[in-house]
């Protein structure tokens, strides 16, 4: 939807009749899936429905995970994939990348910009595809990226917002990327849960570094109970050992995707009843920095 402020780009948007989504906004988006919905399934003569099922851009070298939107409907689809042949200049925009202004600068300094429209084979859903729009957007993402020539990745638009927080923050922008689509087939993940965490992780990478050390990660933890030496002592050893259990790699670092990890595994195991509330306390006081938690 914020496309739509942008001078010329905002007029070309309405005259195409686009379905605008605010991003952050979770039933704005639910109420444009049903907009491309009951385009799709309309008796009245509406032009084809053209969607990005990425919702970003990416650096072409993998095709990031779909949205379900254009696959609701379940309806057949017409794949069509985009290349843009280079060899001066890679076009591509992504946020750990140059600006999007010299990008555009450096386009128009070109003598010529290639760009190949290549249409797939029409893709007609199966009925499980039909009842299961997650399933039908990844199959047809396969299909697409085969014909890239590139691997399907389950990186996605969460991965790109937490790379502008990063950016907000000073925090090194490629640490950012965890691939949130991925994470979220694990465990309980969402995008705003992810940019806390993130916000957090910043605040105890004091260099800035994109990682925490050992004696970073005990130093900067908040500690419930207060400074008592016993209580600081025996918070310490807590803490080594968790850092030691999310240090799978055994780097001696914590990255900001093992420590979000470790966050979404506490939550998860939040939902054992026998040890929910020990669980919560643990996930929100140690690794997400929050007060005790009342389990419900």
């Amino acid at each position: 939807r914020e496309h739509l402020e942008i001078p010329i780009v905002g007029t070309l948007a309405r005259s195409l009749m686009i379905v605008a989504i605010d991003r952050s906004a979770s039933s704005q988006r639910a109420e444009a899936m049903q907009a491309i919905k009951d385009r799709a399934t309309s008796p009245l003569p509406w032009p084809a429905v053209g969607v990005f099922p990425e919702g970003t851009t990416g650096n072409g070298t993998c095709l990031l995970e779909f949205k379900v939107g254009a696959f609701t409907p379940g309806v057949p689809i017409q794949p069509i994939v985009l290349r843009y042949p280079h060899r001066h200049l890679d076009p591509c925009w992504v946020e750990a990348g140059p600006k999007v202004e010299h990008i555009a600068v450096r386009t128009l300094c070109q003598f010529v910009n290639h760009m190949e429209v290549v249409f797939l084979p029409p893709y007609d859903p199966s009925p499980d595809e039909q009842a299961d729009p997650q399933l039908y957007a990844t199959n047809v993402q396969r299909v697409m990226a085969s014909a890239l020539g590139v691997p399907p990745s389950l990186h996605s638009h969460g991965d790109i917002a937490l790379q502008k927080e990063a950016r907000k923050l000073q925090f090194p922008v490629d640490m950012a990327v965890v691939e949130l689509g991925r994470l979220a087939k694990i465990f309980v993940a969402d995008k705003e849960g992810s940019l806390r965490a993130i916000r957090r992780f910043a605040r105890m990478d004091r260099a800035h570094k994109g990682h925490l050390t050992l004696e970073d990660w005990v130093t900067a933890t908040p500690v419930a109970g207060g400074p008592r030496e016993g209580v600081l002592s025996d918070a310490s050893a807590e803490l080594t050992r968790v850092f030691n259990l999310l240090d799978v790699d055994g780097s001696r670092t914590m990255t900001f995707r093992k420590y979000l990890v470790g966050v979404l595994f506490m939550a998860s195991a939040a939902k054992d009843e026998e040890h929910k509330q020990e669980a919560l306390d643990f996930a929100w006081t140690v690794l997400a920095g929050h007060g005790a938690t009342q389990a419900p």
